[in-house]
């Protein structure tokens, strides 16, 4: 909780008012009209980004719609690395000290104020790097299929997420591969 307050009180008070750059332009046009061609947003669309955009525009701004999912990814990877160094070390004081690092750190600061999509891939690679540990460690076939969730929806809204952490995901997968039902129903969970 104490990271909690820490997060959004050095969040809220900075998001920005106005797109920060030209892609945030692009996302806040693309809100009003979602055309990949005219470059809102650029290629390769970011459809579930602006899908939420849309949906949070009904209550904020164009701008803030999109800066408030920035800050909630960027506030979910804060509690999955907690939580991952928590399980790593089993140290209260150590994790929470690297999680405050995490919050402080100058390019995480601006993207979670921002309009932009980075948070999501932090936010996955934390996640992914959290389930596939825990995978390791339990091999527990759960948190195969809550992976794949996670990459769908980071791969929904940044596509290239998917690409990159891919080779990670085929690792977990590793750890089941004589449960072809699993990897099967991984991969038809990550394709849908």
């Amino acid at each position: 909780s104490g990271l909690t307050v820490v997060y959004w009180a050095l969040t809220i008070p900075f998001m920005s008012r106005l797109p920060y750059n030209w892609d945030a332009a692009q996302f806040v046009l693309a809100l009003r009209h979602y055309a990949i061609g005219m470059h809102q947003p650029h290629p390769p669309g970011y459809p579930l980004f602006v899908v939420l955009g849309k949906l949070l525009h009904l209550i904020v701004s164009e701008n803030m719609a999109l800066v408030i999912i920035a800050a909630i990814f960027g506030y979910g990877s804060v509690v999955v690395l907690y939580l991952f160094c928590y399980r790593l070390w089993n140290n209260k004081l150590g994790s929470t000290l690297i999680t405050i690092a995490y919050i402080l750190n100058p390019l995480f600061w601006l993207y979670r104020e921002t309009a932009l999509t980075y948070v999501v891939d932090a936010a996955a690679s934390i996640t992914l790097g959290y389930l596939v540990w825990q995978t390791m460690t339990l091999r527990s076939r759960h948190y195969v299929l809550i992976s794949s969730g996670v990459l769908a929806i980071a791969g929904a809204i940044r596509p290239s997420v998917v690409a990159l952490l891919l080779p990670l995901f085929i690792f977990q997968l590793s750890f089941h591969r004589r449960n072809w039902k699993l990897v099967l129903g991984s991969f038809v969970i990550l394709i849908i």
